[in-house]
């Protein structure tokens, strides 16, 4: 019969542990957020390059300038992304 050995840990270390999961999960949701952006942003350009009276969605305009936002104060280092 095995014995698992089980280590305890301080609230603390449970703590630092859990916020930084929850930290990479937000990172992951952004990224996959991130992703369906880009995707809907390159089918816009493709309808609008087809058809010149197509207009991209307000959704889109406003997500992708919230992107481009977000992304310069990343490059800037005011993001702990």
């Amino acid at each position: 019969k095995k014995t698992v050995k089980e280590t305890s840990y301080s609230g603390v270390a449970v703590a630092t542990i859990i916020k930084s999961l929850s930290e990479k999960t937000a990172a992951l949701e952004t990224h996959s957020a991130d992703m369906v952006l880009r995707k809907k942003l390159v089918n816009s350009i493709v309808l609008m390059n087809a058809d010149c009276n197509y207009e991209m969605p307000a959704e889109i305009l406003s997500n992708t300038y919230d992107l481009l936002n977000l992304r310069i104060q990343k490059d800037e280092g005011y993001l702990p992304v």
